[in-house]
């Protein structure tokens, strides 16, 4: 888990760790109080409308939102 989501997670605060691949994301955050892992594909329209539909239905307040994602990016080629 990273360090943000540590610091928040021991300040007490409920951590949704929204991630593509949960099950991944389940494993790193395993036996962490106060963590749930939801699943979030920002590239899929339908994950962004499901995991909205899901923490708005759940009623709880959004505090904190901390992005941590990398960019996509083209690898280098050098010419010859």
């Amino acid at each position: 888990m990273n360090r943000p989501a540590s610091c928040h997670r021991r300040a007490c605060a409920h951590v949704t760790a929204a991630a593509r691949d949960p099950e991944r994301a389940a494993r790193a955050v395993a036996g962490r109080e106060r963590v749930e892992v939801q699943p979030l594909d920002l590239l899929d329209p339908r994950s962004l409308g499901a995991f909205t539909t899901r923490w708005l239905a759940a009623g709880r307040p959004l505090h904190v939102l901390v992005n941590n994602a990398a960019a996509p990016c083209k690898p280098t080629t050098r010419g010859t």
